[in-house]
């Protein structure tokens, strides 16, 4: 979140403020469409589903509700929980300028100011799990300055908050939110604790993969690439027990860890699954499933595989090997009637050529 309070202001002070016109730079539509949620907060959709009402009305274009609607019911309904959470949401989404990193960790700072107000106003742990949360995210995140001993404890002071009241709560999806926002944000060195109360609450397949992308993410963000490869193997074999395709973020992610980690066994075993996968839509070529809309043979993506295979052994220097993924998915692209990737793959195959005859040279 990006709100950048000057000052420290009780969550009803609005007749002083005198740089919260709404109206100023950083409204965006997001902000316009989330004031209407004043209007209607006793409606049954927020009481139903709390931590997605927000959200939805900000996909919604508001142009001509008035923001200051939206100060007016705040003014009438001071110890509103939905009035001051929203508020606290369209001040995480305003950009506000900061002088200095210091002036960020206030406790009455907005929006901190509104969230902690609507947590103390509510007696529904979901209510303040979903109030912690945003508080946590956004001295997680420092408005953009570099974390702080300070910011990073009061990042973990709301995440444990949050974790206490969703315990209260006994409901699984909100355990398994608050978890991840652990992860993403809470202390690496309680990643370990993380990770077994996660064995607790996401025990789908579906859930699983989540979890393990969120790990993955975590650990690549500490530097620690060989649990970040562990993670992305995980998921890669999940993804492939569920038969969902990956993307080219997928293979990008994988492909980094597998350089960073620099790990020969755990690099043996992304190749292996990526090996499995990739000989799985071979063998069921003529299939077809849609990509972005468009129409493509499991030939096709079988050939994407290969290629990446290759591209993997050839950074490894493992020039024979990528060589013969890369002929297979030339000949995989040949069959999908893809004449554009099978020339690519060509010229691959010729500069993988080159390189094994360069290695082979005796140097005089």
């Amino acid at each position: 979140m990006s709100a950048k309070p000057e000052t420290p202001r009780s969550s009803t002070a609005l007749s002083e403020d005198k740089g919260g016109d709404f109206r100023g730079e950083g409204l965006n539509k997001k902000t316009i469409a989330l004031s209407l949620i004043f209007a209607l907060s006793a409606s049954s959709a927020f009481a139903l589903n709390p931590t997605s009402f927000c959200e939805n009305f900000a996909k919604n274009t508001l142009k001509s509700f008035s923001v200051e609607k939206a100060k007016e019911y705040l003014y009438q309904h001071p110890n509103d929980f939905t009035a001051n959470f929203c508020f606290g949401e369209i001040y995480s989404w305003q950009k506000r300028p900061y002088t200095t990193a210091e002036n960020n960790i206030k406790q009455n700072a907005y929006p901190i100011g509104f969230y902690n107000k609507a947590a103390q106003l509510t007696t529904n742990p979901a209510y303040k799990v979903m109030a912690y949360l945003e508080m946590a995210y956004y001295y997680a995140n420092n408005n953009g300055y570099p974390a702080t001993a300070e910011s990073k404890a009061l990042t973990q002071q709301y995440l444990n908050l949050a974790l206490q009241n969703a315990l209260k709560s006994n409901d699984k999806e909100l355990m398994q939110n608050t978890l991840l926002k652990l992860v993403f944000y809470g202390d690496p060195l309680k990643i370990d604790e993380y990770i077994l109360a996660g064995q607790r609450f996401f025990t789908s397949d579906k859930d699983k993969l989540v979890f393990y992308d969120a790990l993955a993410n975590r650990f690549d963000s500490v530097k620690d690439y060989k649990k970040a490869l562990y993670y992305r193997v995980q998921a890669l074999d999940l993804k492939f027990k569920m038969k969902m395709f990956f993307d080219l973020t997928d293979i990008s992610n994988l492909q980094c860890d597998i350089f960073k980690a620099n790990d020969y066994n755990l690099t043996q075993e992304a190749i292996t699954k990526l090996i499995t996968i990739a000989e799985y839509l071979q063998a069921n070529g003529n299939k077809v499933e849609k990509f972005n809309g468009y129409p493509f043979t499991y030939n096709y993506y079988a050939g994407n595989i290969y290629d990446d295979l290759g591209n993997i052994l050839s950074k490894l220097n493992r020039y024979d090997q990528a060589l013969n993924h890369y002929k297979v998915a030339y000949a995989l692209y040949i069959k999908a009637k893809e004449p554009d990737r099978a020339k690519q793959e060509l010229l691959k195959i010729k500069k993988t050529e080159d390189a094994i005859k360069a290695s082979q040279k005796t140097p005089l």
